[in-house]
């Protein structure tokens, strides 16, 4: 049997009973008979009763009605689609972050200018630590910067009074203050210009010596010379002994040699107090260097004692409440939330969420401390995603996650209540959407997928 002749066949047949529902269709309430009214069916048994008693019109539109919902259901799940979001947990921070507070060295506490939920500007010293060492420290650096600057200005004036003969004098002391930018009282001035005096005549007397030295030696050469000649011609001819000519040249020769050796003093006075002057010069400048360094040092460190506010802000979180206490370096003190900045929400979602979230996505914040079914949520979008998972104890890893509000208010009771920074929230991200059937799914392919794989 060719193709069409099955084709004809099932036609004829499927018509046959088409025809034959359709002639029976027409004809249901003629082959049924008359049915019973309530009364009527009383008197019968019960299973006649129920035979002969119409149906309930109520039960069939119950029944229709099911059926309707049903299909409407299916077609919404088929048809409708639903939002895909990915809840993060965190609470609200200010934009500009909080300060902390720290101390850069350990030190005790010796003003306490705030107190918790204080109020504070930029700039106002929040507490100081004791800075008594320090001080101490830069007092004997700037005693010793002062005794070097002292000590370069005698030995330069030492160093031109020997090149212009004269004795020396040191700059007036404002005009040594002022050049050197030292703080030189008028007692340890005149205690130096009387050292570079006392200096300056101890060279002048040891010159002044060597030059009498050379002036007798000079005087009592030529005469040594004769008398020795005169010997030497003697000896010559027997008058004297040869060992008073000798005695004679011999004393010729050392008064010759002191006199050299005078005036080898007389030359080399002024070079050694020369190279004992710059070599005082030199050192002084090092140590003054080396003291105004530590004295610069000592005055950083002991601003860093006075703990100032960085921005307005509030004082949070305070450590230490009594004077006398301890400040551990980099420990934190207080912390200080910016005021009247704007705020953002700083959430963590899960790390199976992290591939789906992405900046610039739109999210709903939920105000724990105000019912969102009462209040409403707050529009924002996701401003930064953490590229690093952070560990956390309870979570494991997670990942921080930013959004941006569109307003930082909620209307509660008609009037509008502004969000502060610390309040929990719970954020809602939407990454996508999806159709009802799959979310429906989705949980029993999954667990068919695991199971499937079983071994």
């Amino acid at each position: 049997m060719s193709l069409r002749h099955r084709w004809q066949a099932w036609r004829e047949l499927w018509g046959r009973y088409a025809r034959a529902f359709a002639w029976h269709w027409q004809r249901r309430d003629q082959l049924q008979g008359r049915m019973l009214r309530e009364d009527e069916a009383q008197f019968l048994p019960a299973a006649l009763a129920v035979q002969e008693t119409p149906p309930s019109g109520t039960a069939r539109l119950i029944a229709w009605l099911l059926m309707l919902l049903v299909l409407t259901a299916f077609a919404w799940a088929l048809i409708g689609r639903m939002d895909i979001v990915v809840t993060a947990q965190g609470k609200v921070i200010p934009s500009e972050r909080s300060k902390v507070i720290a101390a850069v060295e350990t030190g005790s506490v010796i003003a306490l200018n705030v107190r918790e939920g204080q109020r504070v500007r930029a700039g106002d010293v929040l507490l100081q630590l004791d800075t008594s060492a320090l001080d101490a420290e830069r007092d004997r650096a700037l005693g010793e910067r002062n005794e070097s600057v002292l000590t370069l200005a005698r030995n330069q004036a030492l160093l031109q009074a020997l090149r212009h003969g004269r004795p020396p004098a040191l700059p007036p002391l404002a005009q040594l203050n002022r050049d050197s930018g030292a703080t030189l009282d008028a007692s340890r001035w005149q205690a130096a210009s009387a050292h570079v005096l006392g200096q300056w005549q101890d060279y002048a007397a040891r010159r002044k010596k060597l030059a009498d030295d050379i002036a007798h030696y000079g005087q009592a050469l030529p005469l040594a010379e004769r008398q020795a000649a005169s010997y030497k011609a003697l000896a010559a001819t027997g008058d004297v002994s040869r060992d008073a000519w000798q005695d004679k040249e011999q004393a010729r020769l050392q008064l010759q040699a002191q006199l050299q050796e005078a005036r080898n003093q007389q030359a080399g006075l002024a070079a050694e107090v020369t190279r004992q002057a710059l070599d005082e010069i030199a050192q002084a400048r090092r140590t003054a260097a080396a003291a105004a360094q530590d004295a610069l040092r000592a005055a950083s460190a002991s601003r860093l004692h006075t703990l100032k506010a960085p921005i307005d802000g509030t004082v949070q979180q305070l450590a230490i409440h009594t004077l006398g206490g301890v400040a551990q370096a980099a420990q934190p003190i207080l912390h200080i939330v910016p005021s009247g900045g704007p705020v953002e929400v700083e959430a963590f979602m899960e790390n199976k969420d992290k591939g789906f979230v992405h900046a610039g996505q739109s999210a709903a914040v939920k105000v724990d401390a105000f019912e969102y079914t009462k209040y409403g949520t707050l529009p924002g979008s996701v401003s930064h995603v953490s590229q690093d998972a952070i560990a956390d104890e309870k979570r494991g890893l997670i990942y921080s996650v930013k959004v941006q509000l569109e307003r930082a208010e909620l209307n509660v009771n008609g009037q509008p209540t502004p969000i502060t920074p610390g309040m929990s929230v719970s954020v809602e991200i939407r990454t996508g959407e999806r159709r009802i059937i799959e979310y429906v799914l989705s949980p029993l392919l999954r667990h068919t997928h695991e199971a499937l794989n079983e071994r």
